[in-house]
């Protein structure tokens, strides 16, 4: 969609995407690549055909992992580094009165755990999940459970700002990010999603950095303000 030249800060918000997209890795598939007692891949193909949501999908993935959150964070740590930029993305966005929040869906202990912090603090929208006697349990926050398709719940989340922006970009990477892609305003992907967009036509700017989406960010922004006389 064509971005309107005299858009304020303010009336954008962006939503970030973070396994595979604030992160560097996916944290969720490193996390199961190394404790993962069961084939997680072919749970995998199910998601990625459609067959289950995403709630369906971690579920059922992390029910075959017996180390508890503690073990699973000491290891993310040793395996998660943050995409270039983003610290200095953050402070522009604040500095600009633009609103960021993060649209997950991995688990809210390692998200928590790993996304740097941020003032003021970013609103997180991730799947939560709790170590039982029985093993792990994975659910969506209240009031953010959706229906059983793959793209509905980042999808529903970008309809929902909608009816407090003006505009919803998006900046995401995988599979559960299509949903949003089809319906944000503007689009930033790295790959699977870019040849996802690339392949219905959806208008996506690929991007390597943080530096990047700042860059292109702050050139739209810059439409809005008026040239002195």
């Amino acid at each position: 969609m064509t971005v309107d030249p005299t858009t304020d800060a303010r009336s954008v918000i962006v939503l970030v995407d973070f396994d595979g997209t604030i992160t560097e890795q996916d944290i969720g598939i490193e996390l199961l690549e190394r404790f993962s007692t069961t084939d997680w891949r072919r749970i995998e193909e199910r998601f990625d055909a459609g067959e289950v949501s995403i709630e369906q999908n971690m579920q059922e993935q992390f029910s075959n992992v017996p180390q508890d959150a503690p073990e699973l964070i000491e290891y993310a740590g040793t395996v998660a580094s943050i995409r270039p930029g983003w610290d200095e993305f953050v402070r522009f966005a604040s500095d600009t009165g633009l609103k960021l929040a993060v649209v997950s869906g991995g688990l809210d202990f390692y998200v928590s755990a790993l996304l740097p912090p941020a003032d003021p603090p970013l609103d997180v929208h991730c799947l939560r999940a709790e170590y039982t006697p029985e093993g792990w349990k994975v659910w969506s926050p209240p009031g953010e459970e959706v229906g059983g398709e793959p793209t509905e719940y980042k999808q529903a989340i970008v309809r929902r700002y909608r009816r407090e922006y003006e505009q919803v970009w998006f900046i995401g990477n995988g599979v559960s990010d299509r949903g949003a892609a089809q319906v944000a305003d503007r689009v930033w992907a790295v790959e699977p999603l870019l040849a996802y967009c690339r392949q219905l036509g959806i208008p996506a700017t690929p991007f390597e950095t943080f530096h990047d989406v700042r860059a292109d960010v702050e050139s739209l922004l810059r439409r809005s303000v008026p040239a002195s006389d």
